[in-house]
């Protein structure tokens, strides 16, 4: 008799279409609950504070990727001197922002060029190869890393300047 009930609701559509959107249901509940906390997650993620001010995390993220290297450049540091640097490098990078240093996109494109001699010499396909086949950047990216670096150059420079003023 229990086989006989079984066979029947094996073969009854209705049964499996409950199962199947029951499922469906449970999946989207879980997938729909981590996103959630994944969002809260990276919106509260504590980075910490530098001067009473909370830490921008996309940005303490770009100085500690940039801390470690890219492509073959990669350094052997350990996390806490790569975190180390990032928080040098970000506290640079803020300061420059608050004495208002602000680097402009010719002075990116100066920079680039510098690397190939001058604007004269440059090479778009020579740049595109260089970051993305040496250091796994898009030139977008590599130009985004080098006005950080010139903003950590200009915060560093301000600080040592407003150093030896006093």
């Amino acid at each position: 008799m229990v086989i006989l009930q079984f066979n029947k609701f094996i073969r009854n559509k209705w049964a499996w279409g409950a199962i199947a959107v029951l499922f469906c249901v449970m999946f989207v509940g879980v997938d729909l609950v981590s996103t959630l906390t994944r969002e809260d997650r990276e919106v509260k993620r504590d980075v910490g504070e530098l001067g009473g001010e909370p830490i921008d995390a996309a940005l303490f993220q770009a100085c500690i990727n940039d801390a470690r290297g890219y492509g073959r450049n990669r350094t052997d540091l350990t996390d806490a001197e790569v975190e180390q640097k990032a928080y040098e490098a970000y506290a640079a990078i803020k300061t420059a922002e608050k004495n208002g240093v602000k680097i402009g996109n010719r002075e990116v494109a100066d920079a680039v060029h510098g690397m190939f001699g001058g604007a004269a010499n440059f090479d778009f396909d020579r740049y595109r190869q260089l970051t993305v086949g040496e250091l796994g950047l898009t030139p977008e990216q590599f130009e985004d890393y080098l006005r950080r670096q010139m903003m950590v150059r200009e915060g560093v420079q301000r600080t040592l300047l407003g150093a030896t003023v006093w």
